[in-house]
């Protein structure tokens, strides 16, 4: 498996509706239809398992990775402060709608994780000429009255150090959430997350840019209306041992969008380490082979 920096090394730049977008192609002119991953709230497009892009480009087909407005390598909303929406989950789905042209891409697969997976649902719901399939991994409908996260998982989103911290104070701090989300099915030591938490700490560190893309969720609010108008194939899969976005959330994206398949990964969390990867495999081959024929 390609080391990080081996991995990362041809970081491109999209001007996009005033803004820039930091990303990566990945099997650049392979023939297989493309798929664009979609990061969640405040991580980075770096922080996707080289296997699972691998993979992907592997199975013939070119991939697009990118930071997320107000995260990474992108332009952020500084600005804008932290005290109101700054822009709308719907806004994040035009920025990925902005990239298939900037790319040429007339069509895609949308790979999304938690925030990452609304606004592939967004897309599937409101651009399907544009989605050949969507898959939401780990997020939610925003529907009313689903169970909420524990309350040590609440706080690992707003979770910041002082102002003063350095880069050690800042790398425990994220470590200690991610290890809150981690899944029983899926350890990953400290020591091995340890350098992979510091790359992304190094790289980009926005607090702020945080804020801004919770609050779009926020607002967002239910988007079980749109669920219930995709007519893409659409695959959610969810983790029986999710802290963040328990397991009923997966469930009621799967019930609104028609024809949706769910699959369920014992043991997984709210968190995609390397050593998911395979059972990710496991269930998006078995969706992208289509309904057994009879």
């Amino acid at each position: 498996m390609s080391t990080s920096s081996q991995f990362w090394n041809d970081v491109q730049y999209a001007p996009i509706g005033g803004l820039r977008f930091a990303y990566q192609v990945f099997g650049e002119g392979l023939a297989g239809e493309p798929w664009v991953l979609i990061r969640g709230l405040g991580t980075q497009m770096t922080e996707w398992p080289s296997a699972l892009i691998e993979g992907l480009v592997a199975r013939g087909s070119p991939v697009l990775a990118f930071d997320n407005r107000d995260s990474g390598l992108s332009s952020g909303f500084e600005a804008a402060g932290t005290n109101a929406a700054a822009y709308a989950l719907s806004d994040m789905a035009g920025d990925v709608l902005g990239l298939l042209d900037h790319l040429g891409w007339e069509r895609a697969n949308v790979l999304g994780a938690s925030m990452g997976g609304m606004i592939a649902q967004l897309l599937a719901a409101r651009s399907p000429s544009r989605i050949c399939s969507m898959v939401s991994v780990m997020s939610s409908s925003g529907g009313t009255g689903l169970p909420p996260p524990t309350p040590e998982a609440a706080q690992v989103l707003t979770a910041t150090p002082s102002s003063k911290a350095s880069i050690e104070e800042t790398v425990e701090l994220v470590l200690a959430g991610r290890r809150l989300l981690a899944g029983r099915g899926y350890f990953v030591s400290d020591e091995e997350r340890r350098p992979l938490v510091r790359a992304a700490v190094e790289r980009s560190w926005r607090p702020d840019g945080v804020v801004r893309q919770l609050r779009a969720v926020m607002a967002c609010g239910s988007r079980l209306d749109d669920l219930a108008g995709i007519r893409v194939p659409s695959l959610v899969i969810h983790g029986d041992d999710d802290a963040l976005l328990p397991l009923e959330h997966g469930a009621d994206c799967a019930r609104a969008i028609p024809g949706a398949r769910f699959e369920v990964i014992e043991g997984m969390g709210h968190d995609i380490p390397a050593s998911l990867v395979p059972s990710l495999f496991g269930v998006l081959d078995a969706f992208l082979a289509g309904p057994p024929s009879e």
